[in-house]
């Protein structure tokens, strides 16, 4: 199966995708969706907005805030990758860590969507606040994509690690408190959508 076919299929069928275990061959796809969301993140929505702005405002592009961004992005990934293959250590899974790393990455397909409509709302000067068509709109958008980051990190838990009802609820609340540090983290350093 094609890269770009184990992709889209991750989005029309993903507990298919990520439960498959050829991990091979969706490793690469999974590393593709996380590398083009960090580098849209943390390089091309950076630079835009600069390019877009300057003559508006005075802002600079700061480079090596850029960099730490970018690579930010990736340890934020394996960090989670590593906290879930930890709690499958906890609840005494088989799962190992390449596994985790080639499933997680396709829930970074409702990630890179918000950054390009969040750079998109960012550059039109289009109002998030008010009530508004267009704000309801996309704040409406933004709430999908939440949804639809949640489900993942749900097929994750219980189609790939395969955690039971307590065991799910456990994981949740450790991973919520493990990413709310993360976010922390992210936003410190500038970076404007979680990369978790």
């Amino acid at each position: 199966m094609s890269i770009m076919r184990t992709i889209l299929k991750s989005v029309i069928s993903p507990i298919m995708v990520m439960n498959n275990q050829e991990i091979k061959e969706n490793k690469l796809a999974s590393f593709i969706i996380v590398f083009t969301a960090s580098v849209f993140g943390s390089i091309i929505s950076p630079i835009t907005y600069y390019l877009y702005n300057r003559s508006k405002f005075e802002i600079f592009l700061d480079i090596g805030s850029i960099i730490i961004m970018f690579f930010l992005s990736i340890l934020t990934w394996l960090a989670a990758c590593t906290l879930f293959w930890m709690i499958s250590l906890l609840f005494k899974k088989e799962v190992g860590f390449r596994q985790i790393t080639a499933s997680w990455g396709f829930s970074y397909i409702p990630n890179l969507i918000c950054i390009i409509a969040y750079s998109i709302v960012q550059m039109s000067f289009i109002s998030l606040t008010g009530n508004s068509f267009i704000a309801v709109l996309i704040n409406t958008l933004f709430i999908m994509l939440l949804v639809w980051k949640t489900l993942y990190f749900f097929i994750e838990m219980k189609f790939v690690m395969k955690l039971t009802g307590s065991e799910l609820l456990i994981a949740t609340i450790i991973t919520a408190m493990v990413f709310l540090v993360l976010m922390g983290i992210d936003f410190t350093v500038g970076i404007q959508i979680p990369m978790l």
